[in-house]
């Protein structure tokens, strides 16, 4: 049977599997399920603005919609998702 999946026992787990490099989210103990903008919603119910959104690609925020548009067209094309350096036509685009 699968653990619980509750906010505390996902840090939890995770406390256990991750790098001890992993700092800046031990002080964070937020466990994100569902995000748009810059607005992220925790598995505890409470709403937050994402402060680390910057630290990644997320400059438009979470779930864009023209950045899932893009996402939806590459995959509805059935192009390879995968195939580390070799040239494909939507990378040359």
């Amino acid at each position: 049977m699968a653990p619980p999946s509750t906010h505390e026992g996902i840090l939890r787990r995770q406390s256990l599997r991750e790098s001890a490099a992993r700092t800046y989210a031990r002080s964070l103990p937020i466990v994100p399920v569902r995000a748009r903008g810059l607005t992220i919603e925790g598995a505890d119910g409470r709403r937050y603005l994402d402060c680390l959104s910057g630290a990644g690609t997320l400059a438009l925020g979470h779930n864009h919609p023209v950045v899932l548009e893009a996402i939806r067209k590459v995959i509805d094309s059935g192009a390879p998702l995968h195939v580390l350096d070799l040239a494909t036509p939507v990378k040359d685009a």
